[in-house]
This record gives C-alpha cells, structure tokens and sequence, in this order.
C-alpha cells in the first residue's frame, strides 16, 4: 500500500490528467467542428465537394462584437456542377446558431441538405435591392443536437473518470493518515 503522501500526490495527478483530458477533447471537438469551414467572400462562387449530409450556411466576421447583432440575410443557390441537382437552401429561423473561435464570429444564417456526394456550385449574393456589410459565409456540416450531446457526455466521463478515483484517493489518505492507518 502507498503511503498517505504518495496517494495524495497520485490523486492530484488523475485530477490534473482528468481536466487536461477534459479540456483537450473539448478544445478539439470545437476546433474540428468550426475549423474546417469552406469560406468564401460575398458575392461570389465556388465549387465544394459535399458528402450527403445536413449543412449550415453562417454569415462569419473577424470580430467578436459580430454575435449581439442580427446576421444579414443572404440569397444562396446550390446547383450541382453538373446543373442537374439543385438544393432547397432554407433561411434560418430564430434560434440561430453561433460562434467565436479563432478570432473569427458566426451565425447561423441558412441550412441545407445534400443527398449525393457530388461537386456543388454555390453562389452566394446579397439579397435583390440590399447590400451586406463586411463579411463571408462560412459553410459546413450542421452541428446536430446529437454532436453536441455527444461531445459534451464524452468530455463530462473524460472529467468524471479523472475527478472521481482522485479525490477518493486524496479522501482515502487523508482519513488513513488522521486514524494512525497506513
């Protein structure tokens, strides 16, 4: 059996590699979700290859004020390159989904869905009569309540596998220490 000390030590060190873990798993979750975003100005076009999937258009800048105001609405068209498949872009509604990472802010402004891998030419404009302010679209896979829920139990059972056995050892040697037990 350790003595008392090296129990504390070794619980402190599964808390420390518990949120190290935690916050790892996290930082990564949300880096790979909002780092591979396709970018592109506005107005313009530009051919993405899509695998079949849901996906979400956001209105992003490079300031972090961007997120207490209202994104502009945009027009967006999605043809496939070959012109035979064009997809339904549907404007978001209230609950819109936002963003600040890496110095960039988003928010939610269209979604669609994409039923074959294939190329897509996306056109991107200001709506007829209106201009934008400075800024691009951002487009990738839509964040689904379930990749969320799943990202956020996995780093909880990250935290909780750390926590839990560490602060038991740490109790554990304290109280064997206070009663004259090794």
């Amino acid at each position: 059996m350790l003595p008392p000390a090296a129990r504390i030590a070794l619980g402190v060190l599964l808390i420390l590699a518990g949120t190290g873990a935690f916050i790892t798993v996290l930082v990564t979750g949300i880096n790979r979700t909002f780092s591979h975003l396709e970018r592109m100005e506005v107005p313009g076009s530009r051919v993405l290859a899509l695998d079949p999937g849901d996906y979400t258009v956001y209105w992003e800048v490079d300031t972090w004020s961007f997120l207490k105001r209202r994104p502009p609405t945009v027009d967006v068209k999605i043809v496939s390159k070959d012109g035979a498949t064009s997809l339904d872009v549907q404007n978001q509604g209230l609950l819109k989904t936002r963003y600040s990472f890496g110095g960039k802010s988003g928010a939610a402004t269209a979604s669609f869905s994409a039923t074959k891998r294939d190329d897509y030419n996306v056109v991107v404009h200001a709506p007829a009569g209106q201009t934008l302010p400075a800024g691009r679209v951002a487009i990738g896979p839509a964040m689904t309540f379930l990749h969320l829920l799943t990202l956020i139990l996995s780093c909880m059972a990250i935290l909780v596998a750390g926590l839990l056995p560490g602060i038991l050892l740490i109790i554990k040697a304290v109280k064997g220490s206070g009663t004259g037990r090794p």
